[in-house]
């Protein structure tokens, strides 16, 4: 049987490690949209914190200057958590066209993935026809090998 060869198996490897190069990318963008992600979460603790440390100072009824010092903190813990919201905003468009270089990607080679799936098939057909053919011309020649010695035998019996 005659080994199947692909003739875009070069361009299957160069689109896997197009591929591998995409999925490493959007690996990274992924772990800086966490990283982002989690600054958002602990600005939000901190703002939430410093509200109630502003209310309980509120009802306990704190002097005016700490209130303020107080009130100043909690603004500048919003303007971190809006900040920090933004920095993670401005990476979804990274991360959406990471996500789609690597369905891209995906798409090209599962391609040639199928296409070679189906050039593999038909070699496989290919070759069980031939090997069918010559079993099938051993037979014929097996055959043909006997009638000729039986057709022998019956002649030097006769002769």
């Amino acid at each position: 049987m005659k080994r199947f060869s692909f003739r875009l198996d070069s361009v299957l490897k160069v689109r896997q490690f197009e591929l591998d190069r995409a999925k490493a990318a959007l690996a990274e963008v992924e772990a800086e949209r966490a990283a982002r992600q989690a600054a958002v979460d602990k600005a939000d603790a901190q703002l939430e914190e410093g509200r109630q440390m502003l209310a309980a100072d509120v009802v306990v009824g704190v002097d005016g200057e700490y209130l303020a010092m107080r009130a100043d903190g909690v603004a500048a813990g919003r303007f971190k958590c809006l900040i920090a919201q933004r920095s993670l905003n401005e990476l979804a468009e990274t991360l959406r066209i990471a996500r789609e270089r690597v369905a891209r990607a995906r798409v090209g080679v599962r391609s040639i993935e199928r296409l070679r799936e189906k050039r593999e098939i038909s070699h496989r057909q290919e070759s069980l026809k031939l090997e069918q053919a010559e079993i099938e011309e051993l037979a014929r020649a097996s055959a043909r090998t006997a009638t000729d010695e039986v057709a022998s035998g019956a002649t030097r019996r006769t002769g």
